[in-house]
């Protein structure tokens, strides 16, 4: 028999004889002399699930454990032979010594192993959160889908280092379960002739704070090492900026991690940084603050089905980690990811912010883009001459102008722009 304590509540199983007996008991007040939640019980035997009790329960009540007891002695199979008044009573007293138990004062004793463990290097921190920004429209949600097939089958990201297969659940505040499959489908391209798990979806409608009791559910009963929360902004509800809600939000994270399990955080950039050299996460400064780790997310598009992606470190309390470079080709309804130098990305930033700001104004001069960006205006001619050798822009008399065919039209991302 097991019982874990959530941080929302208490989560037990109990082998029987052909089957499990799951318990799920949360939402917890405490008022007087009861301690009250809602309580869950399901008994699973092979392809089949009993529901047998549904409704709040005061486990500290003599009178309402036999009475369950009793109750559930009666709605089981009669296949099942299952003393339920041992059980309840168990559950009870296991609930009530680790509910009103506190955590130990413990000295400090310095370890001997300091390195820091990930359950992705370099990307992800194991029982951490981590940060992952970029514009919108830029492919956040295929690395991130493609991170999670890589933690979801054990499989490394960087050559000579340790992978560690944990299960993946994927909350989703973007699309919906027909789009996530359709993006997940296109990845089996990226891992030829492998058999494939895939990791767990949750669509969520609700804030982070409002959905964590069924997301720590979710999280205890399937064992789950890594949470994908896509994106940040409708996760928090209402304003980002409210350091209250932001709170709120890092208080639900913390639950996450509490549990073991690595959070990655999926949000957008500041509206004022979109052309910036150097930009920040949208919203309060504590997503940067509260985030143990920040990787932006940089990328170039070519008209030919490519998209390169720097990953950059931002912020790190871990040491000094390099930017990680990976490719994506979409072609065929498909899309493969292949490992390149960050190099090779980060040399085409500046090209990145000229087109980007091109693409926006539809039309400008060599002097407009210069004093839009406040760069020189013979290095804004030399990057224009680069990206119409690309076959990206063309010019007519003074003004450049961006080509109609652009990747995003490929990737039909549907991501959601919350930079207003």
């Amino acid at each position: 028999m097991r019982l874990e304590k959530l941080p929302n509540g208490f989560y037990a199983e109990v082998p029987v004889d052909q089957g499990m007996i799951v318990v799920r008991y949360g939402k917890l007040s405490e008022k007087n002399d009861s301690l009250s939640g809602l309580l869950n019980i399901k008994l699973k035997a092979g392809s089949h699930v009993f529901k047998l009790y549904s409704g709040r329960w005061n486990c500290m009540s003599t009178r309402t454990r036999k009475d369950l007891a009793n109750y559930l002695s009666r709605v089981t199979p009669k296949t099942f032979e299952i003393d339920w008044h041992e059980i309840i009573e168990w559950l009870a007293q296991g609930i009530l010594e680790k509910y009103f138990s506190s955590s130990e004062v413990l000295r400090i004793v310095p370890s001997e192993h300091a390195e820091v463990e990930f359950l992705l290097y370099p990307i992800l921190p194991k029982k951490h959160p981590t940060l992952i920004f970029a514009p919108g429209g830029t492919g956040k949600s295929f690395v991130a889908m493609y991170l999670a097939m890589l933690v979801q089958n054990g499989m490394s990201l960087l050559e000579n280092t340790e992978a560690e297969q944990g299960e993946v659940l994927y909350l989703d505040w973007e699309v919906d379960y027909q789009e996530a499959q359709r993006r997940f489908g296109m990845l089996r391209m990226s891992f030829e002739n492998q058999d494939l798990e895939f990791p767990l979806y949750k669509r969520c409608e609700l804030t982070l704070k409002d959905e964590i009791d069924d997301i720590l559910q979710a999280v205890a009963e399937n064992g789950v090492k890594l949470v994908i929360i896509d994106s940040v902004a409708p996760a928090v509800g209402g304003d980002i900026n409210d350091s209250h809600k932001v709170l709120n939000f890092f208080q639900a994270v913390r639950q996450i991690t509490t549990t073991g399990a690595s959070v990655m955080l999926l949000t957008h950039v500041s509206k004022k940084d979109k052309d910036e050299d150097s930009r920040s996460p949208i919203g309060s400064v504590f997503f940067e603050n509260l985030s143990r780790l920040t990787w932006e997310l940089r990328s170039e598009m070519f008209d030919d089905g490519i998209f390169d992606f720097a990953l950059i470190p931002r912020k790190s309390n871990f040491g000094k980690l390099d930017p990680v470079g990976l490719r994506a080709v979409f072609k065929f309804h498909g899309v493969h990811f292949s490992k390149i130098s960050a190099d090779q990305v980060i040399q085409y930033e500046k090209e990145f912010v000229v087109y980007d700001l091109l693409k926006r104004l539809k039309s400008a001069t060599v002097k407009e883009i210069a004093n839009q960006l406040g760069m020189r205006k013979e290095k804004v001619y030399t990057i224009l001459t680069k990206l119409e050798k690309r076959g990206k822009i063309y010019s007519e008399g003074e003004q450049w102008k961006v080509r109609e065919v652009v990747l995003e039209d490929i990737l039909d991302l549907n991501e959601v722009d919350y930079n207003g």
